[in-house]
C-alpha cells in the first residue's frame, strides 16, 4: 500500500510537470498582444494581465496603481526628443529667438503703448510700453499668455502683474525681481534655479511666488531673462500656466517641455 501511494504521488508529480512545460511553451510562443487605441479619447491602453506594451516610438507603460497587472494609459517618454518638429519664434523688435512646441500653433506679439495684457478704468493714467505674446492651440477657442514685460519708464493704477518685469538682478546669492520703474522685490531663493539658454541665462521660478509683491500663483513656472539689443525693454518674463495642476497627469511633462523652451533661447 506504502509503494502504491508513493507511486501515484511521483505519476501526479511528472503530470504537473509536464503541464507546466506545456505553458511555458505556450506563453513563449504566442503573439505579445500589441498596444489597444481607444479612437474616440486618442489614448493608448498598456499593460494589465496581458502585459500589453506600449509602442517603441517613444511611449512608456507607467501603471498608476501599484501591483503587476495594472492597466494603464501609454505616455510619451520624458527623454523623447520631441523638439525635432518645434517651430522657431522671433522678434527684432525685442531682440529674443526661441523654439517652442508645434501643436500651441503660432505666437502673436503685440508691443503697444500702455496696457497690452492688463486691464485698468484709467487707460489716460497709464505711461509707458508694454509687451505680450500669446498662443492659441489649433482647435481651442482661449489663447495663453507666454511672454510679455514692460519698459522702464512704465506706470499704470492698477494691481502687480509677473509680466510687470524689467528683467532681474543677482547679488551674490540673492535674485531681486526688476519690477515697475526698476523697483527691485527679493526673491525666495528656494525657490530660484538658473536656467541657461543658446547664449544666455536667466532665472528659473518654482513656482512663481514674491516677497513683498500682492500674488502668489503655486500654478504657474516663471522665467526671466534680461534682454541686451531692445531699445524699449530690458527684460522679458516668461509663464506657464497650469489650470488644473492637481487634475493634469502630463503636469511634468509641461514643465519639462516648457524647460525646453527655455533652453532654445537666443538673446541678441
Amino acid at each position: 500500500m506504502k509503494y502504491k501511494v508513493l507511486g501515484i504521488i511521483f505519476l501526479v508529480a511528472i503530470g504537473a510537470a509536464v503541464v507546466s512545460v506545456l505553458y511555458y511553451w505556450q506563453v513563449a510562443h504566442q503573439a505579445i498582444p500589441g498596444p489597444v487605441v481607444h479612437q474616440d479619447k486618442g489614448e493608448i491602453f498598456c499593460g494589465s494581465v496581458a502585459g500589453i506594451p506600449c509602442p517603441t516610438s517613444g511611449y512608456t507603460c507607467i501603471p498608476e496603481d501599484n501591483f503587476p497587472d495594472a492597466g494603464t494609459n501609454c505616455r510619451k517618454s520624458e527623454t523623447t526628443n520631441d523638439t525635432l518638429n518645434w517651430k522657431t519664434f522671433e522678434s527684432k523688435e525685442l531682440g529674443v529667438k526661441f523654439e517652442y512646441p508645434s501643436d500651441w500653433g503660432e505666437i502673436s506679439l503685440e508691443i503697444k503703448n500702455g496696457e497690452t495684457y492688463g486691464y485698468t478704468s484709467y487707460p489716460d493714467q497709464v505711461k509707458g510700453k508694454t509687451f505680450a505674446a500669446y498662443y492659441k492651440p489649433p482647435g481651442q477657442n482661449s489663447r495663453y499668455a507666454l511672454f510679455g514685460g514692460i519698459s522702464s519708464d512704465f506706470q499704470t493704477n492698477r494691481g502687480g502683474q509677473f509680466f510687470d518685469s524689467t528683467g532681474y538682478v543677482k547679488n551674490l546669492t540673492a535674485y531681486y525681481f526688476k519690477y515697475i520703474q526698476n523697483t527691485k522685490y527679493l526673491l525666495d531663493s528656494k525657490l530660484i534655479s538658473e536656467v541657461t539658454g543658446v547664449n544666455t541665462t536667466g532665472i528659473f521660478i518654482d513656482p512663481i511666488t514674491y516677497v513683498g509683491m500682492e500674488w502668489y500663483y503655486p500654478w504657474r513656472y516663471g522665467a526671466i531673462f534680461n534682454l541686451k539689443s531692445s531699445k524699449d525693454f530690458s527684460g522679458i518674463a516668461f509663464e506657464l500656466y497650469i489650470p488644473n495642476p492637481d487634475k493634469d497627469p502630463d503636469l511634468a511633462h509641461k514643465k519639462l517641455e516648457f524647460q525646453k523652451l527655455l533652453s532654445t533661447l537666443e538673446i541678441q
